[in-house]
């Protein structure tokens, strides 16, 4: 799968989720409106109810009057009629009615949202005659009143509630035209409206929100190992061309010395003979190495990594070691400089192993340097252990690359240094043996300013 491939993949799916949570959003805005409207009219059918019981018993007041005389009744009608709106509801016997029904009728709506504990409601009886509110929550307000608004409801927040009904509304028709007159209004605030109407609708947001984030996380994963498998199979292939070119170079050579042994003229010349089958020697030999590389990473792979454990002079071993590659330094006019300061260089380890790995490092530092290596070791005591530095001169790794140098058959690109082969295998070894080890292994470079690869090893090794 191709970078263009992958990109269009990422946008597509992309847009596909962003509007799929736009749509979401804007179905659940519609379902809070069509809630809110549903709410607000079980609370408006409610104080109609309400207002529908006061009408009824003012009617039934008035009815035990309408077998006097009719002037005594259209008295007593008119007389009723000038009462106060407090008088009307009955005084205090009508507030306490008042009060009760419109609890029942809270408490009612909480119960149904599932939300009963929570009942604060306030109300007031606005009077027209009085210009302000004349009673709240049960009480007589003998507040301050200014202009049309009392300072006690605005407190209570009965100005601003959606929620009123008229109180002792009478239909008149004054020169044909109906004109609607009030006593009063009976407001009803409650706190919690936003709180009742959101909880019918906060395990369905919940839900999608955390679906929503659940296929982002699949998405942003997928996204992820599609890039991860991208670039496995991108060093696969690299590993494939490398490994075809490293078989076939000493495959080609010891097919050209075939042939020259099988040459009458060469067969005769016992010196030209034993020089091609030298040649055969080190070019199978070196097909070896390139095999054992390769088996002994699938060993890693599988976990099956037994260590030979003995004691090794890390400073003896890298003079050692030092020697073999001096040589290749010097044909390239460069120089390897030895600061060897630990005052405990004695470790337990895999002699095999641990040497395998400084001359990983140590041939690294002057493959990667294309003139001139310039390459210094240094060695100190530190934390029951010992730290090994390799520092060179060369290419150096970009920050990016520095993730990747340890992952197997991942090999940094060098540019115009073609002559530079290998299986991306070397570092990976080093890594996975500084492990086995339990010592750590750090990279620090700048491209063109060269590398310094920091090693720690224990002295003693836990066996636990």
């Amino acid at each position: 799968m191709n970078k263009k491939t992958i990109l269009l993949i990422i946008i597509t799916v992309s847009i596909a989720l962003i509007g799929s949570i736009l749509l979401q959003m804007y179905w659940i805005r519609l379902t809070l409106k069509e809630q809110e409207r549903q709410f607000d009219r079980e609370v408006n059918q409610a104080l109609a109810t309400i207002v529908d019981e006061i009408d009824k018993r003012e009617q039934t007041f008035l009815d035990r009057y309408a077998e006097y005389p009719r002037e005594e009744s259209e008295k007593i009608l008119r007389d009723h009629t000038k009462k106060s709106i407090i008088e009307r509801l009955g005084n205090r016997k009508g507030l306490l009615q008042l009060d009760s029904s419109l609890k029942k009728a809270v408490h009612k709506l909480g119960e149904r949202k599932e939300h009963s504990e929570r009942r604060e409601y306030h109300y007031g009886i606005y009077s027209e005659r009085d210009s302000g509110i004349v009673v709240i929550d049960n009480s007589f307000t003998v507040s301050h009143i200014s202009g049309n608004m009392s300072s006690s409801g605005v407190k209570s927040g009965l100005y601003t509630t959606p929620y009123t009904a008229n109180l002792f509304q009478v239909e008149e028709r004054i020169n044909e035209r109906l004109i609607v007159r009030k006593e009063g209004s009976l407001f009803l605030y409650l706190p919690y409206r936003k709180q009742i109407i959101w909880a019918s609708l906060l395990p369905a947001a919940i839900g999608s929100l955390l679906f929503t984030i659940l296929i982002l996380a699949c998405f942003a994963y997928t996204i992820y190992v599609i890039q991860r498998q991208k670039k496995v199979s991108d060093m696969k292939n690299d590993f494939i061309n490398n490994m075809t070119h490293e078989f076939k170079t000493p495959i080609a050579t010891i097919s050209l010395a075939t042939d020259s042994i099988n040459n009458p003229s060469i067969i005769s010349n016992q010196d030209k003979v034993l020089r091609f089958t030298k040649i055969i020697s080190q070019e199978n030999k070196r097909m070896l190495g390139q095999v054992e590389k390769v088996l002994q990473m699938a060993q890693l792979d599988k976990k099956d990594l037994q260590l030979n454990i003995s004691e090794i002079n890390i400073h003896d071993l890298l003079n050692s070691i030092a020697e073999h590659v001096n040589l290749q330094i010097k044909g390239k006019k460069g120089k390897l400089q030895m600061t060897l300061g630990a005052t405990h260089p004695v470790i337990q380890g895999d002699m095999t192993h641990i040497s395998n790995i400084l001359y990983n490092l140590l041939d690294n530092a002057n493959k990667y340097t294309p003139d001139s290596p310039e390459i210094k070791v240094t060695t100190r005591s530190i934390n029951h252990g010992i730290e090994i530095n390799i520092e060179d001169n060369g290419i150096g790794i970009s920050r990016e690359n520095q993730k990747y140098i340890f992952e197997k058959f991942y090999r940094v690109s060098t540019g115009n240094l073609h002559d530079v082969k290998g299986f991306g295998l070397g570092l990976s070894y080093v890594k996975v043996m500084v492990d086995a080890h339990q010592g750590n292994i750090q990279v620090k470079s700048a491209i063109g300013k060269g590398s310094i690869f920091s090693l720690y090893f224990p002295l003693k090794q836990n066996k636990n």
